[in-house]
């Protein structure tokens, strides 16, 4: 592992809010954001409204629209304002109108079948993700021309780049995609910027560019980590992850990737992001919030950069039958959906002694008993009040799993349900977000995970009825999952 402070490489220019990154790719990298559709977009020659087939859009995220053939719109990023319902503005010089012109990302969101989101997880958001860089269908020839705009402008502390597999296609040479490579890490480090390789993934073996596509990945992978340890940048071997050992021409896992044979699916995601999360443990971790009695919500009401809800009470909070059990104060645990059982229970705990301990807040047991069983466990107090609309917010959690082995836990979804005057819109923003189809309890093992939901800006109509939920969700009869979670956090961001 590369000691990144010894390299050098942090004396650069002023990066934001400590250790911080921005992904940098195709299509692989965007798939750590949230897709929706897009309806219908209706400009006036300065701003353009548009229309998405859902409403997961709050005043302040980042949207990444495709529409081919667009010179205003294709493969470009995007503010949104003026959120109503499933529409909003941005500003564009397009003058007319056009239909459904198909996708478009989140870039805000954190979805579960990115690399990125489980290893942010898995290792404590120790790099604060200020952007997503990813263009679907892009190469590492033509996205060196948006690197500044992409990368150095947000001065982010480290940039991950995985990114090759659309050059290969196009028919360059592994040579001269490493000339891309140190064309990239140049700009980067120049900027005072560390850079972090990922190596280009397997196809699956039903790709129809798998057998001309192959060669050309391994000779660039070798190129890669070759060149990485010469510059002392850190290449994480992420192919090595995906590929099929069982087999000696370098195909992918089948059961890692989606029918299209190029995108890893959650399963796959999941491994990748173990691996990241592994290789970057040099890091310093990052300074977290304490959980105390001065920090916790109710008893320091004058704290707008932290709400803690770190409860000492054992009991108080709301438990909806048909569960069972207590929850601690500022706490409502039920069943949303299905028949599976639960408890609640609170472990005893002694102020000074238990100091951070995770999982002493609320406990769940789970037994889901079908498929789409779903528990939510909802933060209660009315954190509102203490916030100031048009300034950027982010909410975390810290959530220990135990007994995944036997679980058929599927989904986990972080949301932020807020709750506007009558005729304005619902704004729903949820950290992860699962959209294809998952092996039961693979994406999870026990331990520690750090979740957390997207960075949004308090809208001005929000008068009341700010309401983290945690939602689990399972894929049908399995062993009883044991969910600890503390240290719930509303942190005033820096815009």
């Amino acid at each position: 592992m590369v000691d990144f402070t010894a390299q050098g490489y942090l004396t650069g220019k002023p990066q934001t809010q400590g250790l911080s990154v921005v992904l940098f790719g195709d299509s692989l990298t965007a798939y750590n954001n949230l897709p929706v559709s897009i309806g219908g977009i209706v400009g006036d020659g300065t701003t353009s409204l548009v229309t998405c087939g859902s409403s997961p859009v709050t005043d302040g995220s980042t949207v990444l629209i495709t529409a081919t053939g667009s010179t205003f719109f294709d493969k470009q990023f995007f503010t949104a304002t003026g959120v109503d319902v499933n529409t909003f503005s941005i500003p564009n010089a397009f003058n007319g109108a056009l239909g459904a012109i198909g996708a478009a990302t989140l870039h805000d969101w954190e979805c579960e079948r990115g690399y990125w989101t489980m290893a942010a997880m898995i290792m404590g958001h120790k790099l604060r993700r200020v952007f997503n860089a990813g263009i679907g269908g892009d190469t590492l020839f033509a996205a060196r021309s948006r690197v500044f705009r992409d990368v150095i402008s947000k001065k982010p502390s480290h940039v991950v780049l995985m990114m090759g597999i659309n050059d290969i296609a196009s028919g360059f040479t592994a040579s001269q995609i490493l000339g891309f490579y140190d064309d990239f890490y140049n700009q980067v480090l120049n900027a005072g910027i560390v850079p972090v390789g990922l190596t280009i993934l397997p196809l699956a073996s039903t790709h129809a560019n798998f057998a001309t596509s192959t060669p050309i990945i391994l000779q660039t992978n070798q190129l890669h980590r070759e060149y990485g340890r010469s510059r002392g940048i850190q290449v994480i071997d992420t192919f090595g992850e995906a590929v099929d050992t069982a087999q000696s021409d370098g195909r992918a896992i089948a059961a890692y990737f989606a029918s299209d044979g190029i995108h890893p699916n959650t399963v796959c995601a999941r491994v990748l992001g173990i691996k990241i999360a592994n290789s970057l443990l040099s890091l310093p971790s990052p300074q977290l919030y304490s959980t105390n009695q001065a920090d916790s919500f109710g008893v320091n009401a004058n704290n707008r950069n932290l709400a803690d809800q770190s409860p000492w009470a054992t009991v108080g909070g709301t438990v909806t039958a048909p569960m069972t059990g207590v929850m601690p104060t500022g706490f409502t645990f039920a069943r949303s959906s299905g028949a599976g059982a639960g408890a609640g229970s609170v472990v005893a705990r002694t102020l000074v002694s238990d100091g951070d301990t995770v999982g002493n807040n609320a406990v769940l047991t789970l037994t889901p008993a079908a498929d789409g069983d779903a528990y939510t466990l909802t933060l209660t107090p009315d954190i509102t009040p203490r916030t100031i609309a048009g300034r950027s917010y982010q909410v975390s959690a810290q959530m220990r799993l135990v007994g995944t082995a036997g679980s058929t836990l599927k989904r986990i979804r972080f949301q932020n349900l807020l709750l506007p005057p009558s005729g304005v819109r619902a704004a729903i923003t949820a950290g992860l977000s699962n959209d294809v189809t998952v092996i039961n309890s693979a994406n999870y093992d026990d331990r520690t995970y750090h979740i957390r939901f997207p960075r949004f800006k308090m809208p001005s109509w929000c008068t009341n009825g700010f309401a983290p939920v945690l939602t689990l969700i399972f894929g049908g009869v399995g062993g009883a999952l044991t969910v600890n979670v503390g240290r719930v956090t509303v942190e005033l961001l820096n815009d």
